[in-house]
Parts: structure tokens; sequence; C-alpha cells
């Protein structure tokens, strides 16, 4: 499920915040969710989300939406309190009832050495669903990240495009990956894909991609960087497999802002 959250920066205006700030959101959203609401990670885990280091890695979220800023450097200078940001969520309507109750009201804090901001969720919307099929168009609103490392950051990955050869297979691989983690319980109300024909899995690009070089684990003095594209795609594959790259974000490292997309 999909939630919109509306954002009021605190403090008086002008906010500084950097602008590779992708990280340190992903770090505040991570933290709020396995500490900030014991109810909240109980119900995750007692509904089979969690994988097998106890974390819960099936989010996504997309940039923040700021109407009134300038870029300086390495520094966004943003004039309005208003903002928002998308929160993308593979769970049930308990948890996501949960997640509604829980981040309301909130304070998402995050930044660097230089400056932080924090911006009070206001109210959380919950989107209606969209109608899945087995063939969709979507467009990305933040990188896709594919490499041939197994989903693992590494100082010196090799980052795909998608006008490699190996990008299909590795794209579709890391749907797959997600889906044999929510196999392992029943509860998860994804199983009817089981007794699908996965050969007939496909991925296409649909536009020209750009390359985004976003900056991680940013408290390290030499931060990682991680290359992901910007493009338009279409899938083909059983819907439930469709369903869980969209609320869960297609491609690796999802939980930090990746592979948020919306359908076309």
């Amino acid at each position: 499920m999909r939630f919109k959250l509306n954002l009021e920066f605190q403090g008086k205006p002008p906010y500084i915040m950097p602008a590779n700030y992708q990280y340190d959101l992903a770090e505040s959203i991570s933290k709020m969710i396995h500490f900030g609401d014991k109810k909240l990670i109980s119900q995750l885990e007692k509904d089979g989300y969690l994988d097998e280091h106890k974390q819960f890695e099936l989010f996504c979220f997309s940039n923040i939406g700021i109407n009134d800023f300038e870029q300086n450097n390495d520094r966004l200078i943003v004039n309005n309190s208003d903002a928002e940001t998308g929160l993308s969520v593979l769970a049930n309507e308990t948890v996501g009832k949960q997640i509604i109750e829980f981040f309301s009201g909130k304070e998402l804090r995050f930044g660097d050495k230089k400056n932080k901001v924090s911006l009070k969720i206001q109210e959380v919307e919950k989107l209606p669903e969209p109608k899945f099929s087995d063939s969709m168009d979507f467009r990305l609103t933040s990188p896709l990240v594919i490499t041939n490392e197994n989903g693992r950051l590494k100082k010196k990955a090799t980052y795909l495009s998608p006008e490699d050869d190996e990008y299909e297979m590795l794209f579709i691989k890391s749907i797959m990956t997600k889906y044999a983690l929510l196999m392992k319980s029943v509860k998860s109300g994804f199983d009817s894909a089981i007794n699908s024909n996965f050969s007939k899995l496909k991925f296409k690009c649909t536009s020209k991609p750009v390359s985004r070089i976003v900056k991680v684990k940013t408290e390290n003095p030499k931060p990682l960087s991680v290359k992901g594209y910007m493009f338009d795609f279409n899938i083909t594959a059983p819907e439930e497999l469709i369903k869980l790259g969209y609320y869960s974000g297609f491609g690796e490292f999802c939980k930090l802002g990746f592979g948020y997309s919306i359908i076309r």
C-alpha cells in the first residue's frame, strides 16, 4: 500500500538541507519503523514480513516534494515550510492501519554535519490501490539500481545500465529474491503467483536511461557512491509480482529510496 505524507518544516525559513539527503532520510524512516513502535515491528514479524535478521526491507519512498527552493552547490535552500513525500510499503491492511496511527504527528529528522532539518508529519493519507494487470508501464521517480553483487553495498560494485545485456535477467532476479522472502510465510498473502510460468517474465526499457549517482553511508568519512538510472519501462509478469515491485520498489536497495515508480 502507498501513503502520502504531508510534511511541514519545523522552525523558521529558510531551511537548509543537503541536496544528497536520500540516505539520511532512509535512515530516519528505517529507525522509526524498527525502534519507534514495538507494536508495529511485532505485527510485521507476526505476519512474516521481516527477514532473517529481523529487518523490514519491503518498503521504499519518493523524493521530498518541495514547493519553493533553490540549490546552492551541495545544499538545498528551502523557503516554504510545506512539503510531501510518498511512502510505499508491502504489507497487509492491519499493518497499514498501524502505519497511519504511528507516523501521524511524528517528526523526520535528518541531515549531515553541516545542516539538519526536522519535518513534522502533519497527515498520513492512504492512497487508493491501482488496478494491476500482467503487463504494465511504469515511470521511475527515483533511480533504479541493479548490480551483479547480490544486493550488497560494496565500494567497487558494478552498476548496470538497462542497455546492458544482463540487465533484464538481474532485474527479474531482484523481484524473485523478494518473492522468495515472502514465500517463507503463508501469511504474506502473495502466494497466488506460485504456480505461474516465470519463464514469461519480461522487462523492457521504453525510454533513454539517464544515470544518477547518490551518496550513501554519508556518516562515513568516505561515503559510497551508488549509481542508478531513471527511465520508463514495461514489465510482463504475474500481477502479484508486479504488485510486489510497485509497493516494495523495483531493483535493489529500495529501502534507501531507490526504485520508486509511478504507473504511466
